[in-house]
């Protein structure tokens, strides 16, 4: 009989591996193993065969003990050991091309990977990665391990992406003509190199010279970023003056009085809200300014201005100077200075409340002739000059007032008594009042003796029987002058005789009157009666000092007076009088 022997079960052999770790190096890696089985070490060939998986690259390799001969199964201990990357820091790496003009794609130069001889795979071996690769600059390529290589090349090179020169660049401008307003201009531009159109700002820069006054501007484009130099075209604009033909100008006075120096009124122009300067944005002329008439502003644009425009402004002949009036019958002479630069003089009279031109002359007088006496009339008086475009009167003109002469006081008469002489007139049209004047015999003049607004005056406290001269004379005050009436008649009189003091002396069938004269008397006249309430009677007229009544009754009572008489002048004044009474032997 046959029997069996079975082959021992591998299951649960104890394997170790000899090595546990191993570096990549591109060989299959390999460890020694020790298989037992209990404490019986089994021969590698004999009593079982190894198989290594991915055990060649980095990474965890698996290594499969399985029975022969002698032994069946599969261990179940399936040992691994670790294959680790090749550390790529000190690796050599060189690129293809080190040096690109910009063109606005990323740049990628092929990179040679060496570790020592070997040359590694891209993508296999390592990976590259590009930084600033686009633009123009320094642009930096980093390697870093992959698969059987780990870590970073120290190494890190470079390569230059150089500017495009924008040298010959097209440059071409939005707007080639502008109008000056005192801003600077900038129009848009467009950069072209080849058929791409740059951006400003990133792609170049704009400078803009001579771009704000009248004149030939000029742009400059200067590379920026990816783009270096200078564009050798440059283009041009202009900026054209602006024309005055529509500013505004004005002038600080309009209207001057000749004085015999020439005008020159301050000019302001504007264009729009802006105001221009003088002698940098234009030039002032002036024209016909010194004498009377109308005169010419000329604004001729300068620099940024062009064209011209004038205005015109007036010199008016100078004002009259010392207007006076003079008083004249029934009219009224108006003079003044003669005005240098005149032509001659307008005479005007204020009527109801407006002037009214009355002469006009070349005179420096005017008489206004048919007036009412003493009435006040107003005149003003204007220079004018001729010239071809009619008369230029004075801005301004004085006024005066003046009135004709008051008529000569008329109807003076006078009542008299002894020592008082009562003065009346009749009135002046026009006259405020009246001056009263009696002739000084011992100074051999006119003395005033009152001013009065009525139509009497009382001379009192006179003597008596004296002869006495008077004027009257009207007046009226116009501006703080006092006109009298030129002319003036003298009127004589004089006051009555003083009254005569008598004595009686009573004789057979008659009574004896005596008296003292009486000054300035010029005869006596004596009368009586017969009873107190009679009638007095004429006895006699004389120039004596006595009278003597005869034929009278003895026995009765008689009356008696006498009474001073004056006559001078045409008239005759009779004295007071009293009354005597005697009883006849």
């Amino acid at each position: 009989p046959t029997f069996k022997i079975n082959a021992a079960s591998l299951t649960d052999a104890a394997v170790t591996l000899g090595t546990t770790s191993y570096t990549y190096d591109g060989t299959a890696k390999k460890p020694a193993v020790t298989v037992k089985l209990g404490t019986k070490t089994l021969k590698n060939g004999t009593d079982y065969t190894v198989t290594y998986a991915n055990n060649t690259n980095a990474g965890t390799a698996t290594v499969t003990i399985k029975g022969k001969g002698n032994y069946s199964g599969t261990a179940k201990t399936k040992p691994t050991f670790q294959i680790t990357p090749v550390s790529i820091t000190g690796a050599a790496v060189t690129l293809g091309t080190t040096s690109y003009t910009y063109d606005g794609t990323a740049k990628k130069p092929a990179a040679t990977v060496k570790i020592g001889t070997k040359t590694l795979k891209s993508g296999t071996d390592y990976t590259v990665t590009y930084a600033n690769n686009t633009n123009a600059g320094t642009a930096t390529v980093t390697i870093k391990g992959k698969g059987n290589y780990s870590g970073t090349a120290k190494t890190k090179p470079t390569f230059q992406i150089t500017p495009v020169s924008i040298t010959g660049a097209s440059v071409t401008l939005g707007t080639t003509s502008y109008t000056y307003d005192g801003t600077a201009k900038k129009p848009a531009v467009t950069v072209k190199v080849g058929t791409k159109t740059l951006k400003s700002g990133t792609d170049y820069t704009v400078t803009y010279a001579n771009n704000t006054n009248v004149g030939t501007a000029t742009v400059t484009i200067k590379g920026k970023g990816n783009y270096s130099g200078t564009a050798k075209t440059k283009p041009t604009f202009q900026i054209t003056a602006v024309s005055l033909k529509g500013a505004a100008v004005t002038l600080g006075t309009t209207s001057y009085t000749y004085d015999g120096t020439a005008k020159k009124p301050a000019v302001t122009v504007k264009v729009g809200t802006k105001t221009l300067k003088s002698g940098t944005d234009y030039t002032v002329t002036y024209a016909k300014n010194m004498n009377p008439g109308d005169a010419t502003v000329t604004v001729k644009g300068k620099g940024n201005y062009t064209g011209s425009q004038s205005v015109a402004f007036q010199i008016l002949p100078p004002i009259v100077q010392n207007v006076k009036t003079k008083s004249e019958n029934k009219a009224i002479t108006i003079s003044w200075d003669a005005a240098p630069g005149a032509t001659g003089y307008m005479i005007y009279r204020r009527e109801n409340g407006s002037w009214v031109r009355i002469g006009k002359t070349e005179t420096c007088s005017y008489k206004d002739s048919g007036l009412a006496a003493g009435s006040t009339y107003q005149y003003a008086v204007r220079t004018y000059t001729t010239t071809k475009s009619g008369d230029y009167l004075s801005a301004t003109y004085p006024t005066v007032n003046g009135m004709p002469q008051l008529d000569k006081v008329a109807g003076i008469g006078a009542e008299t008594s002894a020592y008082t002489v009562k003065l009346t007139w009749s009135k002046v049209s026009n006259a405020q009042g009246y001056y009263v004047y009696k002739y000084n015999t011992a100074k051999h003049g006119w003395d005033k003796i009152a001013s009065t607004g009525s139509l009497l005056l009382y001379d009192r406290n006179l003597a008596a029987g004296t002869s006495y001269w008077y004027a009257v004379r009207a007046y009226k005050v116009l501006d703080g002058v006092t006109y009298l009436s030129p002319n003036y008649d003298t009127f004589k009189t004089s006051t009555v005789p003083a009254t005569v003091s008598f004595s009686l002396t009573a004789g057979s069938r008659q009574a004896t009157v005596k008296w003292n004269k009486v000054t300035g008397a010029t005869s006596y006249i004596v009368y009586y009666k017969t009873s107190a309430g009679g009638s007095w009677q004429k006895l006699t007229s004389t120039t004596g000092t006595s009278y003597t009544k005869t034929g009278l009754t003895s026995g009765k009572t008689y009356y008696f007076t006498v009474r001073a008489y004056r006559s001078i002048y045409g008239v005759t004044h009779a004295a007071e009088y009293t009354s005597k009474s005697i009883t006849i032997k």
